[in-house]
């Protein structure tokens, strides 16, 4: 016979060990199902890291206690309100604890290459078997869960501390809500009251007020027939008077239409005598020609030998004539040497005479 394989035989060793940590957490689950609680709320009945003290055989020397290894201490937890406002470790594993419902991060070192403590895998793996979603109270740097995680349904909602006190604050506000809609309903019936009395007062108010105001009408009324009779009277008086005037007005019409007669032949009269007049000013001009007077156009009157605007007439100057060469200057009121010009002759025949020998100019 062959002898045993030391491999078998360690095999063996873990897999009571297994069995002693999945009994140990069927007891705890057993536990906290019978009080209706969650597992994680349960503190200090977590899977210790040594089960080997709940081995009931006796304890051996040599290959057993090689491969139980030496104990390692498990860190004490202790809930804390102020742990919930504590950053996340990544050194530690990423599971939420309960912590009295203000939750916190779990204080245990997570394993190699892992995200969780050797407690929270074997607890997330359970979970993943049960068709849950994640550890109930979720990743401490992930959004906290409302609900259980660990169960498919995820009908059981977490009270955190919180919401509790959320909760509380709000029976508090709908409870002052309610006081103060009652006392507003309260206050409302007060004053329905108060309107339908002050309701009835006004309408004696206004019955009285009404009768007294019948009363003034009448009274209104006969004054008015008697201011009416005193109208009538007066509109037959002023329409006497209406007709004289119309009489006067009518005489004073044919007065000023006589007069306007008068005027208005008299008008004709004077623009017969301006048509005159504007017939003498039409003969003189035949007595005026345009000249041209360093790059300026003049108008030259003949009668007076002045020189003039073409814009307003205003005289700006005289033309003379060389008595020996024949030769017509002009003369402007702003030139200064005239005392040097040639001696000239402003006779209006002699410029009539030579209007033709300077039309040149």
């Amino acid at each position: 016979m062959a002898p045993p394989c030391p491999l078998q035989g360690r095999l063996t060793i873990e897999t009571h060990y297994k069995s002693m940590e999945t009994a140990y957490q069927a007891g705890m689950d057993a536990v906290a199902s019978h009080l209706k609680t969650d597992p994680e709320s349960l503190r200090g009945l977590e899977v210790p890291e040594d089960m080997w003290k709940f081995d009931p055989r006796p304890r051996k020397e040599g290959k057993v206690a090689a491969v139980r290894g030496e104990k390692k201490p498990t860190p004490k937890w202790e809930d804390d309100p102020e742990l919930a406002n504590l950053p996340f470790d990544p050194e530690l594993c990423n599971c939420r604890k309960w912590n009295k419902g203000f939750g916190a991060q779990c204080n245990r070192v997570k394993l190699e290459g892992e995200d969780l403590c050797a407690l929270h895998k074997k607890h997330y793996e359970r979970v993943i078997e049960n068709g849950g979603e994640d550890l109930s109270h979720g990743r401490y740097n992930q959004v906290r869960p409302t609900h259980c995680l660990a169960k498919p349904d995820q009908e059981h909602e977490h009270p955190w501390a919180d919401l509790k006190e959320e909760k509380a604050a709000k029976r508090e506000s709908d409870k002052a809500e309610k006081a103060l809609k009652d006392k507003e309903n309260k206050s409302k019936k007060e004053e329905e009251r108060s309107a339908k009395k002050a309701l009835k007062e006004k309408e004696r108010e206004e019955k009285k007020a009404a009768k007294k105001a019948s009363k003034e009408a009448e009274k209104e009324a006969k004054k008015a027939e008697k201011e009416a009779k005193k109208a009538e009277k007066e509109a037959k008086k002023a329409e006497k008077e209406a007709k004289k005037e119309a009489k006067k007005a009518e005489k004073e019409a044919k007065k000023a239409e006589e007069k306007q007669e008068v005027e208005e032949e008299k008008e004709v009269e004077e623009v017969e005598e301006v048509e005159e007049v504007d017939e003498d000013l039409k003969e003189d001009e035949s007595n005026l020609e345009e000249i041209s007077h360093n790059g300026f156009n003049l108008m030259w009157d003949k009668s007076s030998n002045l020189l003039k605007d073409m814009d307003d007439g205003e005289v700006v100057g005289r033309r003379v004539r060389d008595i020996e060469t024949g030769e017509w200057t002009n003369i402007m009121e702003d030139d200064e040497d005239t005392d040097e010009l040639p001696s000239s002759s402003s006779d209006s025949s002699d410029s009539s005479d030579s209007s033709d020998s300077d039309s040149d100019e």
